[in-house]
């Protein structure tokens, strides 16, 4: 009986080991299921982001193409302004899948039509947004670039200030929030002298700081160097609103999207405070290709061969408008509306010398050339007469295809028809009753007149001698672009977003500006960059 109990005993504790194994086992299943369950997720997390990742290098190459063409192709395929059939919600589709509802942007880079989306996709999509300021009182998101051609050169400012001393304080002081003493301090950190201006700084005042440094003496690289210029602070810079979404950032990160706009896109702000910092007027990178609308280099007005000029000149200009020029080239030109002959009644021979170079393609409007013969001198009138009903068509033509700058890429030129009043104020010449008829009437303009800052003539905004001096500061064009790449998907969550600068100007195209905004709190609704529900 004795040994009968032992041997139950022992079964029971076999028992029991078995049911600790059983117990371990599954435990060790279940953290092993865990353990899978969360690398599994971790895997997939990873490729979306990858697949994020890939969606914004796919919106970058698309902008890289698009920057690329010329002003008209970029027309035809909806233009750069706001174009939301290119710019919003594009969903990038492999090549597999290539057919049906899609179109080539780019090769290689086929994109959804949006014209429609379901909420349950959760495909990544990529849209194109930038704040338009033309309108600064009540600026609206777009699905858009922003021409760099819209701001204010910061290189121009010392030159305005050297050609006439004092016009560089004058220009700042339009821009909101500017005093005097801002305005001399940024000349002198830009100068080449260490002479500060009646209320400026040079590098005598920051080597006195804590943190003592020196003026750079230069254009700054990067619009944010201007916080190191002495009384310019970051709500100056990048407006009240940046400045907010900072702080409120640093604060928490869970508030979610501030509702900085309404569902129009409007943003909602204090009225009482100037919104928009001067990153919305300034720039460093503003340029334009040396080329026509049709992306074809200009003429060059002071080519040494007058042989090879008219050969030019007779494929996109009339025959008396080129008959002047080469005479304007050979005896000069004057400015003055009087009358005079036919450039075809003047004697002239390709075997003249080009003695005088033409200053501005502006000059030839409403002036005259003096010719000399054995009978005495000749006044050969130009074709180009602001008051002849062809006038503008012809001024147009000539200002697109010929040009009087040597170089390949034209910086600093400030376009006229997307620029913002604040803008146009610091133009020399530039008068509050010019500018308001600019605004007024340039939204009124027939596509081709747009093309061309000719229509400031035409449509009597500016007299001839005032549209010579202000021309070489003015253009219709432009080909460094900035925007906001938004990477997201239609069911919500995550989203990547980056701040872009292209320079097309030069080739190939550059990025100048590649900014990470991703932990930068939203200023609107993710559903605004939907397209409209299915």
């Amino acid at each position: 009986m004795k040994h009968h109990r032992q041997g139950g005993s022992r079964q029971g504790v076999v028992l029991i080991v078995v049911l600790v194994l059983v117990v371990m086992v599954a435990l060790a299943g279940f953290g092993f299921l865990a353990a899978m369950s969360t690398e599994y997720e971790a895997a997939r997390l990873n490729g979306s982001m990858l697949q994020a990742q890939q969606t914004m290098a796919s919106a970058e190459s698309t902008l890289n193409w698009f920057a690329a063409l010329s002003e008209r192709e970029r027309l035809v395929v909806g233009g750069w302004y706001h174009n939301p059939t290119l710019f919003r919600s594009r969903t990038v589709v492999p090549l597999s899948a290539i057919g049906g509802n899609t179109a080539t942007t780019q090769p290689g880079i086929p994109v959804e039509q949006p014209a429609s989306v379901d909420l349950t996709d959760d495909r990544w999509r990529f849209s194109v947004v930038t704040v338009d300021v033309t309108a600064e009182q009540n600026p609206v998101l777009r699905f858009g670039l922003q021409n760099e051609s819209s701001k204010l050169y910061l290189a121009n400012i010392l030159r305005w200030d050297e050609a006439t001393p004092g016009h560089g304080r004058v220009a700042l002081m339009q821009l909101p929030g500017m005093t005097d003493a801002v305005a001399d301090s940024i000349l002198d950190w830009m100068d080449t002298d260490d002479q500060p201006r009646e209320f400026g700084a040079e590098s005598d005042y920051y080597q006195t700081l804590d943190r003592p440094y020196f003026a750079a003496n230069a254009v700054p690289q990067r619009l944010t160097e201007l916080l190191y210029v002495k009384g310019v602070t970051r709500r100056m810079l990048m407006g009240s609103q940046h400045a907010d979404l900072l702080a409120v950032g640093d604060q928490s990160s869970q508030q979610g999207e501030l509702p900085a706009m309404d569902a129009n896109g409007d943003f909602a702000r204090d009225p009482t405070e100037p919104g928009l910092g001067w990153n919305h007027f300034f720039t460093i990178h503003a340029g334009e290709r040396n080329r026509n609308r049709s992306g074809q280099p200009r003429i060059f007005l002071n080519s040494n061969s007058l042989t090879l000029l008219e050969q030019q000149l007779t494929t996109v200009l009339p025959e008396n408008l080129v008959r002047y020029v080469l005479l304007a080239r050979v005896y000069g030109l004057t400015p003055s509306a009087g009358s005079g002959v036919e450039p075809s009644a003047a004697p002239f021979s390709l075997s003249m010398v080009p003695a005088f170079p033409i200053a501005s393609a502006a000059d030839l409007i409403d002036s005259v050339v003096q010719v000399s013969s054995p009978s005495g001198t000749i006044v050969v009138q130009s074709p180009l007469q602001a008051s002849n009903p062809d006038f503008s068509a012809l001024a147009s033509t000539l200002l697109d295809h010929v040009t009087t700058d040597p170089e390949s890429v034209i910086h600093g030129r400030i376009n006229i028809s997307t620029a913002s009043e604040t803008v146009l104020r610091t133009i020399p010449g530039m008068t509050p009753e010019v500018i308001s008829q600019i605004v007024t009437q340039r939204d009124t303009l027939e596509a081709e007149q747009g093309d061309s800052v000719a229509w400031l003539l035409s449509g009597n905004v500016l007299d001839v001698a005032t549209f010579r001096h202000v021309f070489p500061e003015i253009t219709t064009g432009g080909d460094v672009f900035q925007c906001e790449i938004v990477v997201y998907r239609a069911i919500g969550g995550p989203m990547l977003r980056k701040n872009l600068i292209l320079d097309a100007a030069s080739s190939p195209v550059r990025r100048v500006q590649w900014t990470d905004l991703t932990d930068t709190p939203l200023r609107y609704s993710h559903k605004m960059l939907l397209p409209p529900l299915q």
